[in-house]
């Protein structure tokens, strides 16, 4: 019976920690309510032949400006295993547990690496960071520069990634004001 107190003080304290980090998170959310739905996964005939396909970890999106905030609206900021496809039209993230997340190749403004982003941090170039304009799609209303970051499962993948990422960025006319 002595330690009574103690145990109702400590769950006490658990169940504010809890409740305000769900409160930070939904604020969060209702911050990033006028984040645009990225586009579509087109169907697979359109896509065509998937020129790489490489597994690894989708890190998440984060805004382009500020890396340790995480785009926390349509699952964008959600980590989980995927394999990144590369597509004369773009790239396609399938991940697992989430929606499928789709990249077009003309939204794309930079491909390279990083040691770093919100949810994950790795040796020096260990990810694979993706610059693009999400919103650059039919029916968005507005854009947001944002940066993806992705693992590959094996290293001797990440340099065939990033120059099949590079040649598709340079292949691609980019539109004006974009």
């Amino acid at each position: 019976m002595e330690y009574v107190p103690a145990i109702l003080i400590t769950i006490g304290i658990i169940v504010v920690i809890i409740a305000a980090m769900l409160w930070g998170w939904r604020a969060q959310q209702r911050r990033h309510a006028n984040t645009p739905i990225p586009p579509p996964v087109p169907a697979g005939t359109e896509l065509g032949q998937a020129a790489l396909a490489v597994e690894g970890q989708y890190v998440s999106t984060a805004f382009a400006h500020d890396l340790l905030t995480r785009v926390n609206a349509h699952s964008l900021g959600n980590k989980s295993l995927a394999v990144l496809e590369v597509y004369p039209g773009g790239l396609c993230y399938r991940r697992a547990g989430e929606d499928d997340l789709f990249i077009p190749a003309s939204a794309i403004t930079e491909v390279g690496y990083g040691s770093g982003q919100s949810g994950k941090f790795v040796e020096k170039d260990g990810l694979i960071m993706v610059t693009w304009t999400l919103g650059k799609h039919e029916g968005a209303e507005q854009t947001h520069l944002v940066t993806t970051g992705f693992r590959v499962r094996y290293a001797e993948e990440k340099k065939p990634l990033r120059q099949a990422l590079e040649e598709l960025m340079a292949s691609t006319p980019k539109e004006k004001n974009a």
